[in-house]
């Protein structure tokens, strides 16, 4: 398994947090979306393109993706 962490902003509540995970969730390559202190960490079950998770969060409100590591 590998991860990546996400660093977002725009994220100030449970409902952001609720509608990035329900789409990242739909990804075959996503085994668990998990929200620590200042990032996000998403488990994956395949390689994932940066792009990909750059675009599908940006795309899911008004968010922008800082940094993926």
């Amino acid at each position: 398994m590998k991860s990546k962490m996400v660093y977002v902003d725009g994220i100030h509540c449970q409902h952001c947090k609720d509608d990035i995970f329900d789409v990242l969730m739909t990804l075959n390559e996503v085994d668990f979306v998990e929200f620590k202190e200042g990032y996000i960490e998403i488990i994956l079950n395949d390689d994932l393109d940066d792009s990909i998770i750059n675009e599908i969060i940006e795309n899911c409100g008004n968010y922008k993706v800082i940094k993926v590591e």
